[in-house]
């Protein structure tokens, strides 16, 4: 059998999956049509009879009405398609939290068989989230080339202020029209290469993360999310002048990393330390009532403080003794007073999810920086690996002005700073970078 990395996007879909040497038999089910290409837009008519959607509940807001919204309408009603619109409005754009899923959820007909939206990733993931809620099934029309979430079974949500991931449902449908996406704001260009540039990060946190924690791990999906972030590479230079091959390229990475996400049944494929930074600074723009920074931007920030972390642990070699005295040393009072003085009302989940996991009870610091020290050999092997594309990854970053100030997206150095320090307490028991800088004492001790 092919290796993923052999197989084109439309292999990736095989219904029956592909039974995987990790042990999984990976799927991308219920994704069962996909078009990345120039006029995938007027597929939509053949997709939608292929799934059997008659009864179509669409989505969109303003700006991706204008994007291709009035078109899919178009389309509907010339082909007698069924269909009840919605449209999100929110100042100035909108947010995908409790409010918009309730709006949603108020407005989804009796009769609905198909969530159909039009946009990227708010509309996207309020679709996925809502079609998980009513098990129906779903789709998208893209309008940007702005994030990898087209095809995951998951939805990045903001619910009682926290930064979630929900586990939600993959869509059956993706209609990728390049010339859509070419048009699509140069920001949202920019942010989905930021989030493409992550993967090396993500990749990195998944297989330390194997090492220490002993946690579920695929080197075939591993190695064909770093392929897709190589064949952007390569297109970089396509994308400030928006040629169709580069904007395809990045768009098929995207969704690839969706695709991993499905296959693997978790974020880690796509989402490491990079992303819990951005997800903690859009915390801190809800908290003070700012809008959240371009999530996209706000990882390619992330990269960049990674990396930076990365090559302080290659200076490093952690000792037995480092860690013991790293375990004892941790105040966990002061590190509960830190995170309210940093989150405010959003602090106390984070200190309850912490406290339910354990994290912080000296014999599981102690436990995990044991590990780190066994495993130490092979974890220097993988941050050699990423910083062996540091320079390379850099010069992309400042190629699409993705830069290393937090001002330039929105935030102050004192958020960035504690978005740094707190980064491993975003997720319960998912173990990031940060935290085995924490647990060998390369993390400064919260105030």
């Amino acid at each position: 059998m092919k290796k993923l990395t052999e197989m084109s996007l439309q292999e990736l879909l095989n219904p029956e999956g592909f039974a995987c040497d990790c042990g999984k038999t990976h799927c991308a089910l219920p994704l069962k049509y996909l078009a990345v290409e120039k006029g995938a837009l007027n597929k939509l008519p053949e997709a939608l009879a292929a799934l059997e959607a008659k009864n179509i509940f669409l989505i969109y807001d303003e700006n991706t009405y204008r994007a291709a919204g009035s078109r899919v309408e178009e389309i509907l009603q010339k082909e007698g398609i069924s269909c009840n619109a919605l449209l999100l409005t929110g100042s100035p754009r909108v947010l995908p939290d409790d409010r918009q899923r309730k709006i949603v959820a108020d407005a989804l007909p009796a009769d609905a068989d198909f969530i159909l939206g039009v946009g990227s990733g708010v509309i996207n993931d309020l679709c996925k989230i809502t079609a998980a809620d009513y098990h129906l099934p779903c789709g998208i029309v893209a309008t940007a080339p702005s994030m990898d979430g087209y095809a995951s079974n998951s939805s990045a949500m903001e619910l009682s202020g926290i930064k979630c991931t929900v586990y939600t449902t993959c869509p059956s449908l993706i209609l990728a029209d390049t010339d859509i996406l070419r048009d699509a704001p140069f920001d949202l260009i920019r942010a989905g290469f930021g989030d493409m540039m992550a993967k090396y990060i993500s990749i990195a946190d998944w297989r330390i993360a194997r090492l220490v924690m002993d946690e579920y791990y695929c080197e075939e999906i591993a190695r064909l999310m770093i392929k897709a972030v190589d064949a952007v590479l390569e297109s970089l230079e396509d994308l400030p002048l928006r040629r169709e091959e580069g904007i395809r390229r990045m768009t098929e990475g995207l969704v690839l990393s969706g695709i991993a996400m499905s296959f693997a049944g978790i974020s880690r494929p796509a989402s490491g330390m990079e992303h819990h930074i951005s997800h903690f600074l859009e915390m801190f723009a809800l908290a003070s009532g700012r809008q959240p920074g371009s999530h996209g931007l706000q990882v390619g920030y992330g990269v960049r403080q990674a990396l930076k972390l990365y090559e302080k642990a290659a200076q490093h070699t952690p000792t037995e003794e480092e860690v013991k005295k790293a375990a004892a040393g941790f105040d966990a009072a002061a590190w509960e007073n830190a995170v309210r003085r940093a989150f405010g009302d959003q602090a106390e989940d984070l200190i309850r999810m912490a406290k339910e996991e354990g994290r912080y009870l000296p014999e599981n610091i102690l436990a995990r920086g044991l590990s780190v020290v066994k495993h130490w050999p092979e974890i220097l092997e993988i941050i050699r690996g990423v910083l062996a594309v540091k320079e390379r990854l850099l010069a992309a970053l400042d190629t699409m002005n993705i830069t290393d100030s937090p001002e330039d997206i929105g935030y102050t150095k004192k958020e960035a700073a504690d978005a740094l320090l707190f980064n491993r307490d975003l997720r319960a028991r998912k173990y990031v970078f940060t935290s085995l800088c924490g647990d060998i004492g390369l993390m400064p001790q919260p105030e």
